[in-house]
């Protein structure tokens, strides 16, 4: 049993490992895909701004609205990535892993000493058969 579980938790773990890793990856790699999307798109509007006037139609009737887009600044302020913190959820799948390992260390000491004592009352017979 012992032989056959610590693989098996051992293959557990590099699966976490891979796991944290991904997620750290994937979400790391997703913000900044996003980040460079609105960047690019922010570029286009400062560098094109006349592309844009079909968004002031709304303020005023087309056909007697002669407004201009001369230029566009966009002050952007990108904050970190929140709620991406997966630590409470990957500790608990690491502590189960450890529990495992106590788990299985604990019934292998235990078969041990179980054949150990069996071993110390063999030799008490073999004693009482000399006397």
């Amino acid at each position: 049993m012992y032989q056959k579980a610590i693989p098996i938790l051992e293959a557990k773990s590099t699966k976490i490992s891979n796991f944290e890793k991904a997620i750290k990856h994937e979400l790391d790699e997703s913000y900044k895909g996003e980040k460079r999307k609105v960047q690019d798109e922010i570029n286009q509007m400062e560098s094109s701004p006349s592309s844009y006037r079909f968004l002031l139609s709304k303020h005023g009737y087309y056909p007697t609205f002669n407004k201009e887009i001369k230029s566009i600044r966009v002050h952007e302020i990108f904050y970190p990535l929140e709620d991406n913190d997966f630590a409470e959820q990957l500790e608990e799948l690491k502590k189960s892993v450890e529990s495992g390992k106590l788990y299985i260390e604990k019934y292998r000491q235990a078969i041990e000493d179980l054949f150990e004592e069996e071993e110390n009352v063999s030799q008490l017979f073999d004693l009482s058969r000399r006397i």
